[in-house]
């Protein structure tokens, strides 16, 4: 048994024997305040158990994601390596490939260009015996020009699809070396993010292992904390929709025991006592509001804000005392009774306010 689980049944018996004994008895002042303060306590200490079973959950249910995402991360290294060697071939294949086809369009044309000389040559011998031979003389000598210069296009064609086939080769290595080093740099983050992972799985344990310890000094750290308090405001314009439409108070400046939800509007009262709560509500020109605090399900109180008339502006303030108990909701709404036409209105310094706080 931890010692939180010790704390919580020695305040759960002390509470039981002093209401054994005290059931029936006629209670002084400072033990009637005794024994709420061990009621507090022990509802306190069941909800600080509360949390720590959540909290060891959460970093269960942490660990267990993060070794599902290391399996996912191998599996993926596993994929990225046979699709390195799978590529190692294609590019040999590629290699092979191009350059045969080269070699034998080369031989193809040298072959051609002979076949043409060979040709050529037995027509100049032909043209031997013919009267007109001289006047074809320099048509022989063009035509072997411009064999030669096929020969020379021949072997500078030759010379690019080498050259061609260097780039190509460099291209696909630059390619496969830029995917390795890409792959590195990932195995390197994601190391990296592991460790990280691993040192915050750590931390929390020893948040865990520190909080418990500090439960052995919990009736003094309730005792000395600062009150519960809240103060938040609206950072925009709201309108009045309907009747007990409730107003959230989206802006938060205090709020002490965390108790005040400004995505709700809703304070919940974290202990037993006494409270203060205050609002106050800016209504715009021509328009009318009535608004009421709701305490544990009952209205305390409300307000009438009115700028009907042209031009007049109107801020109206309300403040109530409540006794509450630990877990009541406090929050405002617009009344049921003609909630009003209008907008709670935001105007330089001008907003409208909801606050609390204990006071005994």
């Amino acid at each position: 048994m931890n010692m939180l689980a010790k704390l919580s049944s020695a305040v759960t018996i002390l509470f039981l024997f002093v209401s054994k004994i005290f059931v029936d008895a006629d209670l002084s002042p400072e033990l009637r305040e005794i024994f709420q303060r061990l009621d507090v306590l022990e509802r306190n200490v069941t909800k600080l158990g509360t949390e720590n079973k959540e909290l060891k959950e959460d970093l269960r249910k942490q660990k267990e994601s993060f070794d599902n995402y290391k399996s996912i991360m191998s599996t993926k290294h596993d994929d990225f390596t046979r699709q390195d060697l799978m590529m190692q071939k294609d590019i040999k294949f590629i290699k092979f490939k191009d350059l045969k086809s080269i070699d034998t369009t080369l031989i193809q044309m040298a072959s051609d260009l002979s076949s043409t000389k060979t040709n050529v040559t037995e027509r100049f011998a032909e043209l031997e015996n013919d009267i007109k031979l001289k006047a074809r003389l320099d048509d022989v000598a063009r035509i072997d020009m411009r064999l030669q210069e096929a020969m020379d296009g021949l072997e500078t064609l030759k010379k690019v699809v080498n050259d061609s086939n260097a780039n190509v080769v460099n291209k696909i290595d630059n390619d496969v070396n830029g995917v390795m080093n890409a792959l590195t740099l990932k195995m390197r983050t994601q190391t990296e993010f592991n460790g990280k992972q691993s040192k915050k799985l750590e931390d929390m344990e020893n948040s865990v292992t520190e909080l418990q310890h500090s439960l052995v000094g919990v009736d003094s750290i309730l005792q000395n904390r600062t009150p519960p308090s809240f103060y938040a405001y609206m950072s925009y314009p709201v309108a009045v929709t309907g009747p007990q439409q409730r107003m959230v108070y989206d802006t938060i400046r205090t709020n002490n025991g965390n108790a005040y939800d400004n995505s709700t509007g809703i304070f919940t009262v974290p202990e037993t006592g006494t409270y203060v709560f205050s609002w106050t509500c800016f209504s715009y020109v021509e328009e009318y509001i009535r608004l009421e605090i709701v305490v544990a399900g009952t209205i305390y109180g409300g307000t009438l804000s009115d700028t009907q008339e042209t031009g007049d502006a109107d801020t109206e303030t309300g403040l109530v005392v409540v006794n509450a108990r630990s877990g009541d909701e406090v929050f405002i709404r617009t009344q049921n009774n003609g909630p009003g036409n209008g907008r709670l209105y935001v105007e330089f310094e001008s907003v409208s306010t909801f606050s609390g706080w204990k006071i005994s």
